[in-house]
């Protein structure tokens, strides 16, 4: 009885919350673009202000946090500055599949990165940063990539028979962009709920919360894929990870806020680990350059030592 009632709760939820998946009124999104950029250049200028003791002060333990990532990140690039410790070469070798589908951070990608960080952060009081998230993930691709999501939502949303269609678009982005662009993954993932493939959604939600494990959108779907699975521990145990919603009061929600710091935390360590791949990367072709540079010049040598 207990399990029965559990589960029909759960399925309450499900009418209004196959858009939990996806943006809340999707077409918004547009008229969000404009506004991340700006968010983007206003985080930077933020942290500038908080690196140089400026008005942005933060709390003992949250100071205390950043300098435990601050360590860690000394840490990983002095084991990789020189290019000789041999465990970090083994590792970055083994690595080497993952990274070659990953694309390196760029300079605007860090930017990127930082931003979402900073929206994670202002989830704490408001979900008004929820819509700022949403386009951010919307256009981690370009502007190109985003239009063709929009365009896609039409059709995952409007008439069923389009929806073979858009599971094809859908492909062809992840295709072409790969598998570290969540959105159509997101995307994938609600079509086949909406299709009942639950097994097939639920393995799309993973794949973006393995990217993405404070992606709001795909927790609140993943709940709802193991619900019509019937799976009432997989529903409790995601359930138990979903942003918690603001009290109707405006008052503080300790669930919430504990929430928000546990998704800052894990977008910085993310964001260290595409930096310290960066370093290996660079190692390595520090190493080969290296290796070329001295095979020239033994290969010089030894035909100065035959010509005399």
């Amino acid at each position: 009885m207990g399990r029965r009632l559990v589960l029909l709760l759960l399925l309450l939820l499900q009418s209004a919350a196959v858009r939990s998946f996806v943006t809340p009124g999707y077409s918004s999104v547009v008229s969000r673009q404009q506004h991340v950029r700006g968010r983007v250049a206003l985080s930077l200028q933020q942290d500038d202000l908080e690196d140089s003791g400026g008005p942005n002060d933060e709390s003992e333990k949250k100071k205390k946090k950043n300098d435990d990532v601050e360590a860690a990140r000394r840490r990983l690039e002095f084991l990789v500055s020189d290019g000789t410790n041999d465990d970090a070469a083994k590792t970055s070798d083994d690595d080497e599949d993952e990274e070659a589908a990953a694309p390196l951070l760029s300079t605007i990608g860090r930017e990127r990165r930082e931003a979402e960080i900073s929206m994670l952060r202002e989830l704490e009081y408001s979900d008004e940063a929820s819509a700022d998230l949403w386009a951010l993930w919307y256009s981690e691709r370009g502007p190109t990539a985003a239009a063709e999501l929009r365009a896609i939502e039409v059709d995952l949303f409007g008439d069923m028979s389009q929806w073979d269609h858009a599971e094809d678009r859908l492909k062809a982005l992840i295709e072409e962009h790969g598998m570290h662009f969540v959105e159509p993954l997101n995307r994938l993932a609600t079509l086949y709920y909406m299709q009942g493939k639950y097994e097939e959604s639920r393995r799309y939600c993973q794949a973006v919360l393995d990217k993405k494990p404070w992606h709001f959108g795909a927790l609140a779907g993943i709940v709802m894929v193991c619900a019509n699975l019937q799976d009432i521990t997989g529903a409790r145990q995601w359930a138990a990870r979903r942003l918690p919603p603001i009290p109707p009061d405006g008052t503080t929600n300790d669930r919430r806020s504990e929430w928000v710091e546990r998704a800052v935390e894990d977008a910085r360590k993310a964001l260290l680990e595409e930096e310290v791949r960066i370093r290996l990367a660079f190692g390595r072709k520090q190493r080969y350059q290296r290796k070329q540079e001295e095979a020239q010049q033994q290969q010089q040598s030894f035909e100065e030592d035959a010509w005399q």
